[in-house]
């Protein structure tokens, strides 16, 4: 692996459950090379990783989930698409994520989530977005940018810094590398996520309705509601799910050889601009 991966990036995970890291996200190849931050006892995801991110000497900041897996080639493969994306477009961006959510509403990058048993693979290599999913974020820390400490607890913190990002000029994208998001099927949405809906419906209210990929934030919480009913079929046809070996999950979908097929062509400097200006206002 690249030296110099070690002194660009590094990697922060707030963790919760050390068997879970220790089963999934510390298996990754990158995780044993990468400058490791581990945040514990965290009051909101936000607050914690303001307090990370403000002691980063590194160009860039990895903000992953403790049951994602890296695969091996995943590292080399991102630093190539940042180089690709500030080759034609500049560096004026701010944040990246592997799935997320463009200004027509629909899911794009690529990923395996055994929450929901499926893979999400739609969209280009690289895609202008207006929400990023929280599973795994990239920083540039020469941006500036950082969390909302006043966002209660630990969900839409993606889409939550994409609209900041977005308002002051920034720019944000999902890439096609994937990952293993090895997640417990989450059947109905908590009080928390309900919380960070209400907080962020008002804080945002303008620029409603924004696509995530759980949920549309809208005044109305129907597609909460919707969503839910959604898993508990899901749960009523496919029954409770275990975890899956994220390993073996990776080398079965090819994540492990380095060679992701292209949906579509790298999104040139001109039309990353002409995507970017359909924000959602």
């Amino acid at each position: 692996m690249n030296p110099s991966y070690t002194q660009k990036y590094t990697l922060v995970v707030a963790v919760n459950d050390d068997k879970i890291l220790a089963e999934n996200l510390a298996k990754s190849p990158c995780y044993s090379v990468l400058s490791v931050r581990l945040l514990r006892n965290c009051p909101s995801a936000s607050t914690a990783f303001n307090q990370a991110l403000g002691g980063i000497d590194s160009r860039y900041c990895i903000l992953a989930h403790q049951d994602a897996y890296l695969p091996t080639p995943w590292l080399a493969r991102m630093d190539a698409l940042i180089d690709r994306i500030e080759a034609a477009d500049g560096a004026d961006w701010a944040v990246l994520g592997v799935a997320g959510t463009n200004s027509g509403g629909r899911v794009v990058g690529k990923l395996w989530s055994e929450g929901i048993a499926a893979e999400i693979d739609k969209g280009g290599d690289i895609e202008a977005v207006v929400s990023l999913d929280e599973v795994l974020l990239v920083i540039n820390m020469d941006s500036g940018i950082r969390f909302d400490a006043g966002l209660p607890g630990f969900h839409l913190y993606g889409t939550d810094i994409v609209q900041t990002a977005l308002k002051i000029g920034q720019k944000c994208y999902a890439v096609r590398n994937p990952i293993i998001h090895n997640d417990r099927p989450k059947y109905f949405l908590d009080r928390g996520f309900k919380k960070a809906f209400g907080y962020m419906v008002d804080k945002w209210h303008e620029a409603l309705p924004i696509p995530t990929t759980v949920a549309v934030l809208e005044r109305k919480s129907w597609s909460i509601h919707w969503r839910n009913l959604r898993q508990l079929k899901s749960y009523i046809v496919k029954g409770q799910r275990g975890k899956s070996d994220p390993q073996a999950l990776a080398a079965s979908l090819k994540y492990e050889n380095g060679i992701i097929a292209t949906q579509a062509p790298f999104i040139t400097g001109e039309s990353i601009a002409a995507v970017s200006s359909g924000v959602m206002k």
